[in-house]
């Protein structure tokens, strides 16, 4: 990232810009991160192994989860990130890769996204995807574009997931 924003800037950044983007970033976590409602029941009502598979570093995934306090729902060996495979989503590496530590064959993998690019990636490997678009990042025509990508089904509740799981499985 920093070596397109040079390309496309024309300058080389500052020595001082990596940490000091990062103690924003970490500022802004503390600030605002919580967990999206209705993800604690959901992930609580689970009877199945369970992981993250992010393009996030994995440090960022681990702090993330931490601030919204989920990471003890997951543990330290079922956080997957994308510097992990040769290639990030929309390849179906990251998801083929958390699925082979599981132990789960991916047609039996259930993959919950808010984003394009890992519908795709859930959907070529031959996993079912869910498409979430009730994060504060998600415009009105979020659903439309994650159904676009091959999602199964689309929701905006997270108090919604475990019955969507179940109608899909």
């Amino acid at each position: 990232m920093l070596a397109i924003i040079e390309r496309e800037w024309g300058r080389a950044l500052p020595l001082s810009y990596t940490e000091r983007v990062g103690v924003m970033i970490e500022y802004g976590f503390c600030q605002s991160l919580a967990a999206i409602e209705g993800v604690t029941e959901a992930l609580d009502a689970l009877r199945l192994p369970i992981c993250v598979a992010s393009s996030s570093a994995a440090e960022q995934i681990r702090r993330k989860l931490e601030l919204a306090g989920l990471l003890d729902r997951f543990g330290q060996n079922n956080l997957f990130s994308a510097a992990l495979v040769a290639r990030g989503k929309p390849a179906p590496d990251l998801f083929l890769y958390a699925a082979q530590r599981l132990g789960a064959p991916p047609g039996r993998c259930l993959v919950i996204e808010d984003r394009p690019a890992g519908i795709e990636a859930a959907c070529v490997a031959g996993m079912i995807a869910i498409g979430f678009c009730g994060g504060s990042h998600c415009g009105p025509e979020h659903g439309s574009r994650l159904r676009a990508r091959g999602a199964a089904l689309v929701i905006a509740d997270m108090h919604k997931l475990v019955g969507a799981m179940s109608n899909l499985l």
